[in-house]
C-alpha cells in the first residue's frame, strides 16, 4: 500500500505526455538477469518494431532505467522527454 500514492502519481504524470496519434505502446519489456546480454531482448525488440513498421505505427515506451537508453537507442528509439518524478523516485524517459 505505501507504494500505491507513488504508483498514482506516475500514472497522472505520465498521462498528459502521451503522443497524441495512434502508436503501439510498451507496456514492459523486460529479460531476466540471467539472459541479459544474451541477446534475447533484442530479438524481442526486432520483432516488435518489425509489426509497428508493417502497420505504419510507431512505437512509444517510457523507461525508469538509464542503463537500458543505449540500448533503446540502438532500436531506433529516440527520447521525446524526461519526467522527474520527485525526491527518492527514478525519472522516466519517454521514448518513441
Amino acid at each position: 500500500m505505501q507504494r500505491f500514492p507513488r504508483l498514482l502519481r506516475l500514472i497522472f504524470a505520465t498521462e498528459g505526455r502521451y503522443p497524441k496519434f495512434p502508436r503501439f505502446y510498451f507496456a514492459a519489456v523486460s529479460a531476466a538477469d540471467q539472459a541479459r546480454g544474451s541477446g534475447i531482448g533484442g530479438a524481442l525488440l526486432r520483432a516488435t518494431l518489425a509489426e509497428c513498421d508493417a502497420t505504419g505505427m510507431p512505437a512509444y515506451l517510457e523507461s525508469s532505467n538509464l542503463r537500458n537508453l543505449r540500448f533503446y537507442w540502438r532500436h531506433s528509439l529516440r527520447v521525446l522527454d524526461e519526467l522527474s518524478l520527485g525526491r527518492n523516485a527514478p525519472s522516466l524517459t519517454l521514448m518513441l
